[in-house]
């Protein structure tokens, strides 16, 4: 009964999320929402944006651990949250830029890493692919809800299918080779002639 009073504590916090930013939903709004005691919301949760940020980590976690390429992965986390446009706004309406910013690349690092897994990858350029694409991810997900232009779900599953098609192999390329170090160009100070 716990996984499914944690899960009706999830789903009534979505859709309440849905509807206004968090910062305004009282416990008290979830625990009406899914009949249970408010002891019982904090046994499962610290707080209400545990509540949305764990729901997402969870299933980042388990997109993250498909066993497709990285990119494809990356763009099915994307497609998950573009079904909770509402609650991805308003979390950003109550946290801000600065936190909700740091909050996006601080999770995509952290679920990079954990698909990339334990290979031998040199860390600067570890470090490199990692940044360029947290921040790829990150503006891509900012401008999508800044956005006022609603996109079907159709028009939307286009786009992240062609997106897939034209990135799909990139990240594991780079960093394969990285392992061949000695190939790259030395950097010059002046223009190539």
């Amino acid at each position: 009964m716990a996984h499914g009073t944690r899960q009706a504590i999830i789903d009534c916090t979505l859709q309440l999320a849905e509807k206004k930013p968090l910062n305004r939903i009282s416990v008290r709004e979830i625990t009406e929402g899914c009949n249970v005691t408010r002891n019982t919301f904090y046994y499962h949760f610290h707080d209400i944006y545990e509540v949305v940020t764990g729901f997402f980590e969870e299933e980042a976690m388990t997109i993250f651990h498909e066993p497709l390429p990285l990119e494809t992965r990356i763009l099915n986390f994307i497609g998950l949250c573009t079904g909770y446009k509402g609650v991805w706004q308003n979390l950003y309406k109550s946290i801000g830029y600065e936190q909700f910013s740091g909050y996006i690349v601080s999770h995509i690092h952290t679920l990079l890493l954990s698909a990339i897994g334990n290979k031998p990858y040199p860390e600067e350029d570890l470090d490199l692919v990692c940044a360029f694409y947290e921040e790829a991810i990150c503006g891509a997900l900012m401008r999508w809800l800044r956005s006022r232009r609603k996109l079907s779900p159709e028009d939307l599953m286009q786009m992240l299918n062609r997106a897939k098609f034209l990135f799909e192999g990139q990240i594991e390329a780079a960093l394969e080779r990285s392992l061949h170090r000695d190939t790259i160009p030395e950097a010059r100070n002046s223009p190539a002639q």
